[in-house]
């Protein structure tokens, strides 16, 4: 029976983050990763497909752009040249006006009546915050109308929020918009030009970001796969981890696998399924929640607009967000476009009953990005299972509890999922380089 010194359950990335990072650290060892998915499916949500020449990045949009810029240096550096830096061009759709985001930023684009309503709401708030720095918002709501104020809340933050989280902020938690990199919060000086009806920006670790030239989000998966190959780490792709157990001082698994030290990835929800957990771990994995992804990506004869990305909090369009994949990689063809749209639904809802590209492509005109369905030269969907972790009330006890029981055995778990955080890749890999540099 074969054993290495190493092995990582799931190779997304953080798992291939893992298993390089600890390579560096630790030259001689050996090193596998298992992958449930099969290789042509490799990527988990950094996934991309192009199709008649039109690129999709269909797990959504990963921009690479992070607060520390060391950590945003060394995800660039695994692409190499293939890599462009792009200034951001989001919207926020506000009652039928394309607002610039950061919302609270782009005020300056409305009218002077409605720039005093949310501005004054806006920095209310903000003194109130500022004059009581020991208020500890309970919920994700009370931090919305703490932080931003009850005009912009109730316009705008509030039903953006229920739309991608399907979930009521007053039933969620508030401690993940504290965590560093998360949620950045405006600045004073900023907010005054905007309200005054000058140009702001805000955000600023996100004014530019990175992106592939060619491949879509997937290049950098697939970057970061060939060096860790390269680097005499065997990836198995289509072998999904059924049982973890300790047994004579190493584990054992899938009953036929041995190795000295495991690391996890896998979603915490599913451990249930791998380890042998104790009742309260059981039940504490089992109340973590999560909402499913659609992509729908849609070619279009229509020209690539003057944004990047449209956040969408009217109920009456389905998706939160589009990203405009052709401002990303252009197309060959003049006057034609693509994009993809995101739609979220709870981990129970079926979609049986619903046609997700249909809905798509009836915003896309209810907003006027296109006339009629004339103008569509094709869609297709994608379904992400699992997309969003949710911040449900009770959120930090019930991974607390997972986490510390899978320690006791002598398990790290990390990523996104593997800790249950709605992180993005640079948060992941800080995340997976604290964890290799404490072993």
């Amino acid at each position: 029976m074969k054993k290495t010194d190493l092995t990582i359950l799931g190779g997304g990335w953080a798992g291939l983050l893992c298993a390089l990072l600890s390579r560096n650290k630790n030259p001689d060892i050996t090193i596998n990763v298992f992958e449930k998915d099969s290789y042509e499916e490799r990527g988990g949500l950094l996934r991309s497909e192009v199709e008649s020449g039109f690129t999709f990045d269909i797990g959504g949009p990963h921009i690479l752009f992070s607060r520390n810029r060391i950590i945003l240096e060394k995800i660039v550096s695994i692409l190499g040249e293939n890599v462009r830096q792009h200034e951001r061009k989001a919207i926020v759709r506000y009652k039928g006006q394309n607002v610039p985001y950061p919302f609270e930023n782009g005020l300056y684009t409305l009218k002077p009546e409605e720039r005093v309503i949310l501005g004054s709401d806006l920095i209310k708030a903000m003194i109130k915050s500022a004059g009581n720095p020991e208020w500890t918002p309970k919920t994700f709501e009370d931090w919305i109308f703490g932080y931003f104020g009850g005009s912009i809340a109730r316009d705008y933050l509030m039903p953006y929020n229920r739309k991608i989280w399907k979930e009521e902020p007053s039933n969620m938690d508030a401690d993940w918009v504290y965590s560093p990199g998360r949620l950045p919060f405006p600045e004073v000086d900023e907010i005054v030009r905007s309200i005054a009806g000058l140009p702001s920006i805000g955000y600023k670790e996100q004014a530019t970001f990175y992106y592939p030239v060619k491949g879509g989000i997937q290049a950098l998966y697939d970057s970061l796969l060939e060096k860790v190959t390269k680097n005499d780490i065997d990836v198995i792709f289509g072998t999904e981890i059924r049982s973890c157990k300790k047994e004579h001082n190493s584990w054992l698994i899938n009953g036929n696998f041995r190795s000295s030290s495991v690391i996890s990835t896998l979603p915490l929800r599913t451990i249930n399924r791998v380890f042998d957990l104790s009742d309260e771990a059981a039940a504490s994995v089992s109340k973590l929640t999560y909402n499913k992804d659609i992509v729908v990506g849609v070619a279009l004869k229509v020209p690539t607009p003057d944004y990047s990305i449209m956040y969408v909090p009217q109920s009456d369009v389905p998706f939160h967000r589009l990203t405009w994949m052709s401002s990303l990689i252009p197309v060959d063809s003049r006057g034609q476009s693509n994009l993809i749209a995101e739609t979220t639904v709870s981990q129970n809802d079926s979609l049986d009953n619903r046609n997700i590209v249909n809905e798509t492509i009836s915003g896309l005109i209810k907003l006027g990005i296109i006339k009629s369905e004339s103008d569509v030269i094709f869609s297709k969907q994608w379904v992400n299972e699992l997309a969003y972790p949710i911040y449900n009330n009770g959120h930090e006890n019930f991974r607390y509890n997972a986490l510390s029981y899978l320690k006791n055995m002598g398990i790290k778990s990390v990523g996104r999922w593997g800790s249950w955080h709605y992180w993005n890749t640079d948060k992941v890999y800080e995340a997976v380089e604290n964890l290799v540099n404490m072993q």
